[in-house]
């Protein structure tokens, strides 16, 4: 669920097996409003069919590890009570420091990548290919980053051209697309 409409959360809860349902709460400061409202009902569901001792074994949150993080104090308060209570799934910290598009290389995105299949050893080999090229020479034809950000400040400046169309060529990737877009 993206957001907490009503309509929504209820027409998802007609499709979804929530005893064999994984809810993945992701907030770095674990306080957004509109993710801990979502949160929030589907761990009332949770509680509904599996009960406070089972619950939370359906939970993994991706948040901060801040005291104002709900979600951290959270699993804190239930590692804290009495053993009966089970704790979450697991917990996968966001890195202070990063925000915003950027979480996309943390926990955050690469949680979802595995989950949808995607290879991380071969990405990050790929990442760390691309980084250790965006620190050659201005000059060098293989920092790609740089000729990209140059040919775009070109053509802005020259042929007032500031439009890039980034078109991927498989569906899979459609979701790059808008977050290349941000």
């Amino acid at each position: 669920a993206d957001n907490f409409a009503p309509d929504e959360l209820a027409s998802l809860m007609d499709v979804i097996d929530i005893t064999k349902t994984l809810i993945i709460p992701v907030s770095k400061s674990g306080s957004t409003t509109e993710t801990f409202a979502t949160y929030a009902f589907f761990k009332d569901q949770l509680i509904q069919a599996l009960g406070k001792e089972n619950y939370a074994k359906h939970i993994l949150a991706v948040t901060g590890l801040s005291k104002g993080s709900l979600l951290f104090k959270e699993l804190k308060d239930q590692r804290t009570k009495d053993n009966k209570i089970s704790t979450f799934l697991a917990l996968l910290p966001v890195p202070d420091g990063v925000g915003g598009r950027y979480s996309v290389f943390t926990p955050v995105g690469m949680l979802y990548a595995a989950i949808v299949g995607l290879k991380l050893d071969e990405f990050l080999k790929g990442l760390k290919l691309a980084y250790e090229r965006s620190l050659l020479p201005l000059e060098s034809k293989e920092n790609f980053a740089y000729e990209l950000a140059r040919v775009m400040y070109l053509l802005d400046r020259t042929k007032k051209m500031n439009l890039v169309a980034f078109m991927p060529f498989d569906n899979a990737l459609e979701a790059l697309s808008r977050w290349y877009r941000q």
